[in-house]
């Protein structure tokens, strides 16, 4: 070992996504996991930092998005305009054009030689079971040698894999075992994240970390679907395994107690709020925390005639009738 030289781990999301590793995201069915991978996959394209993640804005990259079960006509191209990707930067397949016939490895072969010509920084596969072929996902020993062949490319092409897979039917294991198909999966990824029904709001969705082989697992993120995108409402105080548990309920912190009272006389704006957070000794970082615990949504106002991006973002409680998210944007 005297002749290695250590390295730092790449980030995509930190510490969810690392670059030239696999990532596994389990969830049910229309819970929203290709919502986040297309998400992702937007702010690679534009260079954005993800989510609430301000430290890994980078220059724009390209995208390989193996795509089999939905349509790139009418869902993957329109689902990408909703949230700004440069379209020119994603690369789109679906999985027959990729198999041939083959499946497994002969997938994966494929898929090097595309992420060769597109220099992808990531791959979506989308789920990860449609493209097994042969391999099936309970025959440990073929997956381990499919993984094992995916993580090379991965690394070889420093490129980070992000894989979807459907839960299972068992709700017995914990978070890290949710998700279908042999144990080789989770052995293999170097981060597991779960996505679930937020505990408090069925409107939103939770990811968590079930295992992170890089560092500590850090809060768990919400996130709404509405139209048209993505609306990443902040950080959750919650683990992987609660989510899984079943809880249905959650402890309010002072920082939510406080973000209650102060908007509950009607809209804020942002910066008034974290203005009004440090004098009651709550740091912005502590209150995005807390607005993920609350039905609270953000808005940009402007004129009707001002340039896009203009305008002030404000904070506002969502009634509790029932919101339909029809008028939200872009959280700031």
């Amino acid at each position: 070992m005297d002749t290695v030289q250590p390295t730092k781990v790449s980030w995509l999301w930190e510490p969810y996504v690392p670059v030239g590793k696999l990532a596994l995201l389990d969830g049910d069915p229309g819970i929203g996991k290709s919502w986040v991978a297309l998400s992702l996959a937007a702010s690679v394209s534009r260079g954005r930092s993800f989510a609430d993640d301000r430290r890994h804005g980078s220059r724009p990259r390209s995208v390989l998005y193996v795509a089999a079960e939905d349509d790139p006509a009418d869902t993957l191209r329109p689902r990408l305009e909703s949230v700004d990707a440069d379209l020119s930067r994603v690369f789109v397949m679906s999985a027959d054009a990729v198999w041939h016939g083959e499946g497994g490895l002969g997938f994966i072969r494929r898929v090097d030689q595309h992420l060769g010509r597109t220099r992808a920084q990531l791959l979506v596969i989308d789920p990860l079971h449609a493209v097994l072929g042969s391999v099936g996902s309970t025959q440990q020993g073929s997956v381990r040698q499919f993984l094992l062949c995916l993580g090379d490319v991965a690394s070889r092409r420093s490129c980070a894999v992000l894989c979807i897979r459907h839960r299972g039917k068992s709700r017995r294991q914990g978070a890290i075992h949710s998700g279908l198909g042999s144990v080789d999966f989770v052995a293999a990824a170097r981060s597991v994240l779960l996505a679930c029904r937020h505990p408090a709001d069925p409107t939103r969705v939770v990811i968590a970390q079930a295992k992170s082989s890089l560092g500590p697992q850090d809060a768990s993120h919400v996130f709404a679907i509405f139209q048209p995108g993505v609306d990443w409402c902040g950080r959750l105080e919650v683990s992987a395994d609660d989510l899984v548990s079943g809880v249905t309920s959650l402890p309010r912190s002072g920082a939510a107690e406080f973000l209650r009272a102060q908007l509950e006389n009607g809209e804020q704006a942002s910066t008034d709020v974290f203005r009004a957070g440090r004098d009651a000794g709550f740091s912005e970082r502590t209150l995005r925390r807390a607005k993920g615990t609350l039905r609270i949504e953000a808005v940009r106002r402007a004129q009707r005639d001002a340039p896009r991006g203009s305008g002030q973002w404000v904070w506002r409680l969502i009634d509790q009738d029932g919101h339909t998210w029809e008028n939200a944007v872009w959280p700031s």
